[in-house]
Order: structure tokens, then C-alpha cells, then sequence
């Protein structure tokens, strides 16, 4: 249903350049179909890979491609820490839109995340590119 939702929204029609995270098994909205429609819709997607405290969003080019990815000791795919060939969205003109997870949410648009303010210092990396406005959608299973 909010999978359904995101994929109708125009936010999400108009953008080429998407950021969708890799959801953990059972604990949060799951996006494997997101990714399915943006290979779907030709759009360039890209994904989480954390590193220590920083977090960079890197291309994955196709299903296959995603399928090809590492797990995680969280059991998530992302990009391996040596993974030097992809392309990193804020070096090559940033990001129309970031599906963003959250374990709640305020009516102010206020986010819990799990902590590590992982999303929140990338967005601020967001904002400070010149002539670039990213959109964020977020999403929660509560």
C-alpha cells in the first residue's frame, strides 16, 4: 500500500535521480518492488552503503545487479566497503528524490530513525549542493 502509494506520487513520476534504502527483513517497508519499477521506468537508482559514521548513496544499475550485492552482518544488501567503480549521486549531480526509512514519525515531518543520524548528515550534504533541491518521502511500517 505505501509502495503503491510512492509509485503514484508525482514526486516520485517526475524524478530521474532516486535514492531508495534496502529495507531490513520484516522491519521496515519493504522496496525490493520500488527498485523493480525504477529499472522498470528506465530511472538511475542508487542506494545506501555505510561505511563507519558516513553513509553515501551509490548506483545500482539493475536488478541483477542489486541481487549481486553483499549482505550486511543487519542481513541488508548495500554496495561492499572496497566497491571503488560505482558512481556516487552527490559527485555526479545529486538526487531528485530520497525514500527515506523511519520507525515513526510527527505531524511536524520530525523523524525516529535508529539512531545513528545517518539520513539527517546526508541531507545536509543534499542541501548544500548549488542549484540542486532533493524531494524526500518517507516511509514507516507504524
Amino acid at each position: 500500500m505505501i509502495s503503491e502509494k510512492l509509485l503514484e506520487h508525482p514526486g516520485y513520476i517526475q524524478s530521474q535521480r532516486i535514492s531508495v534504502y534496502l529495507s531490513m527483513p520484516d522491519q521496515e517497508v519493504h522496496t525490493e518492488g520500488i527498485l523493480q519499477d525504477i529499472f522498470r521506468q528506465n530511472k538511475l537508482c542508487y542506494v545506501p552503503q555505510y561505511i563507519g559514521s558516513v553513509m553515501n548513496m551509490l548506483r545500482v544499475n539493475s536488478m541483477k545487479d542489486y541481487e549481486s550485492l553483499p549482505k550486511t552482518k543487519w542481513n541488508i544488501k548495500q554496495p561492499a566497503d572496497d566497491d571503488k567503480d560505482r558512481e556516487d549521486a552527490l559527485l555526479t549531480g545529486g538526487l531528485d528524490l530520497i525514500i527515506i526509512p523511519g520507525l515513526g514519525f510527527s505531524k511536524f515531518g520530525d523523524r525516529l530513525g535508529r539512531g545513528k543520524g545517518y539520513y539527517d548528515k546526508y541531507q545536509t550534504k543534499c542541501q548544500q549542493l548549488p542549484g540542486k533541491k532533493t524531494n524526500h518521502y518517507c516511509t514507516s511500517l507504524q
